[in-house]
């Protein structure tokens, strides 16, 4: 016993707990191709980045998102797939401190100044979202903590579902016998804007959700905010009013070029795309996308994003500059997935592998053994359950330790 102890005190003296930063932290470290921020959006996180800590890409995916709810029924591409401008994204950062909730609630509030924009801040069941969806028809789905949505669907699985579904569709229906809890949603557009910390998102999804491809559904922005002053100041009614009035310029603008196109079709406009920027995209679907779990569903984001870069920037058509943009933010959102996706497994112990795993998976020369239970969460974890898998994939032959610079480390085998 007194072994045992001496054991645990020498492993918890060499990796202290404290010093370990949060996940959050390697998610936040991804940099994110802020070069493909223009246009209006650009204007917008120049404004509010400006005074407040949340960092430059919730502001702008989060105003892709709002902005994605506003034209949802009036974009699209002229091709047989009905594609529209419609984002499911869930910004992750750290508990706090990554001022994921100030992103939301200021880019919804500005939004709020159209008379085109809606938003819900949560609804309690499948039900209740079918209602709002027949009277407002655009809807952006608000959650200060994905959490809170997820966990409802234990209990009432007709939310979940629908929001599942409505990715993809405008139609949902659930017939019961109760005719009061029957759904119908005809011609509804549902967008989603919610924030989790890192570790709660890789946690938070059971094989149910992975299977059923809810998880791809999902655009990833992880996060870390910079401290710049506790109490900020205000962004000018006239700065609010520029970012306004350049989101109606741009719109005028893109409207202007797809009529003289004659791209008005259906009362909808319906975007084409140039042959570079065919050839181009096509090369990167082809050849460039990885056929991974992963990598699901980010074509048809790829999609529904070049629609939206090129109305930002006020563009007639989908050219070659926009796909270069939207093919940077979706490589740099595979990365993201690869990181933050949820660890699906039975107990403590079994996620803890998965994550090991997960992390040797591109590290040839392998990780050392203090960097590599930060990078698995072992402040959420606990040592135990970090020695019981290292143990394991050693003894059955997943990975192998070798010792580096006189610290332990490993590696897949």
């Amino acid at each position: 016993m007194a072994k045992k102890k001496r054991d645990f005190l020498d492993t918890v003296i060499k990796f202290p707990i404290d010093l370990i930063p949060k996940e959050e932290e390697q998610a936040g470290q991804i940099p994110f191709p802020l070069e493909i921020i223009s246009g209006p959006a650009g204007k917008f996180v120049d404004a509010f980045s400006g005074i407040l800590e949340a960092p430059r890409q919730f502001w702008y995916m989060a105003y892709l998102t709002c902005l994605g709810s506003i034209v949802a029924d009036k974009l699209t591409w002229d091709t047989a797939l009905d594609v529209q401008p419609r984002l499911y994204t869930v910004l992750l950062g750290e508990s706090a401190y990554s001022r994921k909730s100030t992103a939301i609630k200021v880019t919804a509030k500005f939004f709020g100044l159209h008379p085109g924009f809606y938003t819900v801040g949560g609804c309690g069941s499948g039900e209740s979202l079918g209602a709002t969806l027949q009277e407002e028809r655009m809807v952006l789905l608000c959650y200060d903590e994905l959490k809170s949505l997820i966990d409802k669907s234990s209990s009432n699985q007709t939310l979940l579902n629908a929001v599942h579904i409505l990715f993809d569709n405008n139609t949902y229906e659930n017939r019961v016998l109760d005719s009061k809890r029957s759904i119908r949603v005809e011609n509804g557009y549902l967008s989603l804007l919610a924030a989790s910390t890192t570790h709660t998102f890789k946690t938070l999804f059971d094989a149910k959700h992975v299977d059923l491809g809810f998880c791809n559904r999902l655009f990833l922005v992880p996060g870390k905010s910079k401290k710049k002053n506790p109490i900020p100041g205000q962004v000018s009614a006239d700065e609010v009013e520029d970012v306004f009035i350049s989101l109606f310029e741009s719109f005028e603008s893109a409207v202007t070029k797809l009529r003289s196109m004659d791209r008005f079709q259906n009362n909808r406009y319906e975007y084409h795309i140039t042959d570079d920027a065919d050839e181009r995209f096509g090369k990167w679907y082809r050849e460039e996308w990885p056929k991974e779990l992963c990598a699901g569903r980010l074509e048809n984001y790829g999609l529904r994003l070049m629609l939206l870069l090129a109305f930002n920037d006020g563009k007639g058509e989908i050219d070659l500059e926009t796909v270069e943009k939207t093919i940077k933010l979706l490589n740099w959102q595979l990365k993201v997935r690869r990181l933050c996706h949820p660890v699906v497994a039975a107990g403590a112990a079994a996620k803890t592998m998965e994550q090991i795993l997960r992390q040797l998976e591109d590290e040839a020369d392998g990780i050392t053994r203090g960097i590599l239970a930060r990078n698995v969460g072992v402040s959420h974890y606990g040592w135990g359950y970090f020695n019981t898998a290292i143990k394991w994939l050693l003894t059955e032959g997943f990975i192998v330790e070798y010792t580096r610079r006189n610290k332990p480390c490993y590696k897949k085998k």
